[in-house]
């Protein structure tokens, strides 16, 4: 199996491994984050280890480890509903920083110019799609400053993107970002799994 490990603005996205998932499973029950997902049940590790397995059968979605200098702070994914990402025209990241120090600065919006450059860039999508919670003005915030825009509204918003807007939107901290750190482009390395 191919394992795509992307990185860019200082940071780097991998494959989640088993050595990650008892500290996601720590971060992804915790009630802020918990409570601004779709699935807002506590999850059981029994339940987190059945998901990790099942990862590898799943055309339509990419899960990420978010690292920075080494350490896990977070986790991303990206996915679609089409059968394949390979196919698709349409996809939906999602992200969250679990380390509180990274949260709310601007080394968070690393994780998303990694991803929706490799979406746009690797994976040609035409546009990517939000589902944020009413509620969760923050994410709303953020998502703006990416270039996304309120396409529907209800409990749960649906916000578009493009390349164009997401391009925009984020000159500037792509150029604060890249004279940060050494890696200027994000770049997409194939790694064959031993397994």
């Amino acid at each position: 199996m191919i394992k795509h490990e992307l990185s860019g603005y200082g940071l780097v996205l991998r494959p989640i491994e088993e050595k990650d998932l008892v500290q996601l499973l720590a971060w992804r029950n915790r009630e802020d984050i918990r409570s601004m997902m779709k699935s807002q049940d506590i999850i059981s590790m029994s339940d987190h280890l059945a998901w990790f397995e099942g990862l590898a059968n799943k055309p339509h979605v990419q899960h990420f480890a978010v690292c920075y200098k080494g350490t896990l702070i977070g986790a991303a994914n990206i996915m679609t509903e089409s059968d394949s990402l390979s196919l698709c025209q349409h996809v939906e990241p999602g992200l969250y920083i679990g380390d509180e120090k990274y949260r709310g600065n601007i080394l968070a919006f690393a994780p998303s110019l990694v991803l929706n450059d490799y979406c746009f860039d690797t994976l040609n999508v035409s546009s990517l799609t939000a589902t944020v919670h009413h509620n969760n003005s923050q994410a709303i915030s953020y998502n703006e400053k990416l270039g996304y825009r309120i396409a529907k509204r209800g409990d749960w918003l649906t916000m578009t993107l493009n390349i164009e807007d997401y391009l925009e939107a984020t000159k500037m901290v792509r150029r604060f970002l890249s004279r940060s750190n050494t890696n200027k482009k994000p770049q997409k390395n194939d790694k064959k799994d031993e397994a």
